[in-house]
């Protein structure tokens, strides 16, 4: 999927997916589900009740300011080969953190247009990248992806994920590479097909949300304030999906907020805990969505990589390097799960 320029980072991804690749070859586990009836406490207005991610956050502006937007981002085509009409599209952009970034970051809203059926692991197939001629991008390889929008639980496995999307629920698709180049000569990007499951779902009986405004700490950080308003505990991932979005609510560029040092995610019903993050982003926002995630549970959690073993930024040379990183780990986990589901 990238072809790695620094000689560690790419042992230490490759390692990290094997493991979680040869965790699941050797898993036999299964269970039972849970509940899965959604409780929520809607008496704190400070907290969204919605269990869509498409809840918008508002906060002091975010980004250092030192480019326009028009430098950062530009809109792209987005095509699917063989379509399917129970999804429709916004528009796509490429983007990256400033002018002189060799990272793309690359994201497209996706809408269930369905009156009555929710589908979960979402999964765009054969992807690749299109230059001004139609032509293919040589050295790098979309391959696939899987579609962030709200958490459910499969019925027959008890397994959760939050590549779902309910009657008229609106996801972010989204990618990262880094080649020389790529962001001025990129027109375009092309999946061949669509995959979803149409098993039966629901929703949580945890449900963790977020307070309706994030705290600005500096012009590359900022936290949040997550509450968990269900009846049952939960544990956040140790990473989430956000997305910073202009005045029109279109994405700008993305990134992934973690639990505050020292917190593990867990949360009993009713409890607060923080999330955060630091990017050096030239652009400035002032909104963002959050597709929270949460840890694995059920048998799921035998072939799911520990979140003591997750590297962190620290052991790369940059952040678009670990964002690579977290997000293909996070697409070989989604793939697992499903593996799993049809087993």
């Amino acid at each position: 999927m990238y072809k790695w320029k620094f000689e560690r980072p790419r042992q230490l991804i490759n390692t990290a997916l094997s493991t979680v690749l040869l965790t699941f070859i050797s898993a036999c586990s299964s269970g039972d589900g849970g509940n899965g009836l959604s409780s929520e406490d809607n008496s704190n207005t400070n907290f969204s009740t919605s269990n869509s991610s498409e809840t918008v956050l508002n906060g002091n502006n975010f980004g250092r300011n030192l480019s326009d937007i028009a430098n950062l981002r530009k809109p792209i085509t987005f095509t699917v080969t063989n379509p399917d009409d129970r999804f429709s599209f916004g528009t796509a952009y490429a983007a990256r953190p400033t002018a002189s970034s060799n990272g793309l970051y690359w994201m497209v809203y996706v809408t269930n247009t369905t009156a009555n059926e929710t589908f979960c692991f979402i999964q765009f197939n054969g992807g690749d990248y299109r230059n001004d001629a139609d032509e293919i991008v040589v050295g790098v390889v979309l391959g696939f992806t899987f579609v962030d929008g709200s958490v459910r639980r499969l019925s027959n496995s008890g397994s959760e994920t939050n590549t779902c999307l309910g009657p008229g629920e609106r996801g972010i698709l989204n990618g990262i590479e880094l080649q020389d180049g790529l962001y001025d000569s990129l027109a375009g990007i092309v999946f061949d097909s669509i995959s979803v499951s149409s098993n039966s779902s629901e929703l949580l009986a945890a449900h963790v949300t977020h307070e309706a405004a994030f705290s600005v700490i500096d012009g590359s950080s900022f936290n949040m304030t997550v509450k968990n308003i269900g009846t049952e505990a939960a544990i956040l991932d140790s990473v989430s999906l956000y997305l910073l979005v202009d005045e029109e609510n279109q994405p700008l560029i993305w990134g992934f907020v973690s639990p505050e040092d020292g917190w593990d995610g867990r949360l009993a019903a009713g409890a607060e805990g923080t999330l955060f993050d630091i990017k050096f982003y030239d652009g400035i926002s002032n909104k963002m969505f959050v597709y929270l995630d949460y840890d694995t549970a059920g048998p799921i959690a035998s072939i799911s990589i520990d979140r003591d073993e997750i590297l962190s930024p620290s052991d790369f040379p940059g952040a678009d390097e670990y964002n690579i990183y977290i997000n293909n780990l996070r697409n070989v986990t989604e793939n697992n799960k499903l593996l799993l589901l049809n087993r």
